[in-house]
């Protein structure tokens, strides 16, 4: 299992690390896309694209709400904006690297989006919430969120929440996992 650290506030290395995203994306648009943005329509790479953007404009406004992974390389691997909400930790986006989103591509480091979302799940503990997370997702996202525990809204929404007791489990998962890859 890859180690990874949390970042929590983005810094100036944070925003330069987003921006090499930003380029990556763009190599890989014009690499494997033929610089053909409309063709990453409704894929995982186009999501990161977007997301990409937002988060560079989010970080540099929000820095205190910026919150990532970074692998033993010193490497930003996932990243997302969270809020603290009034009864939960709330993702308002979260991204792998795009390197992490393509397939077959040598930087890929896999786990980092699911160790972020232990890292919040451990914030949201320290701030009180129990481990409770929200997110408005996609619905290409709903499968990876669902693997770790969250549900869906009972309104039929796009919102999907990890209760306290779904982040205690994945919590003693993910400790599980860790035990058994060393």
């Amino acid at each position: 299992m890859n180690q990874f650290a949390y970042v929590f506030e983005a810094s100036p290395l944070i925003f330069e690390a987003l921006v090499e995203w930003d380029v990556k994306s763009k190599e890989y648009l014009r690499l494997f896309f033929s610089n053909e943005i409309y063709r990453t329509r409704r894929t995982q790479f186009g999501d990161c694209i977007s997301k990409v953007g937002y988060l560079i404009e989010r970080v540099f406004e929000e820095p205190e709400n910026f919150r990532g992974v970074k692998d033993v390389n010193d490497k930003l691997q996932a990243a997302a904006m969270v809020e603290d909400y009034f009864d939960c930790l709330y993702i308002d986006t979260l991204t792998n690297a795009p390197w992490n989103v393509i397939d077959n591509q040598p930087e890929t480091v896999k786990g980092a989006a699911t160790t972020l979302i232990e890292e919040l799940v451990r914030e949201s503990l320290q701030l009180g919430y129990n481990g409770r997370l929200r997110v408005i997702t996609i619905e290409r996202a709903k499968p990876f969120y669902s693997r770790i525990g969250f549900i869906d809204d009972e309104d039929g929404s796009f919102v999907m929440e990890l209760t306290p007791q779904a982040a205690e489990s994945f919590l003693d998962q993910q400790q599980r996992r860790r035990e058994q890859s060393n």
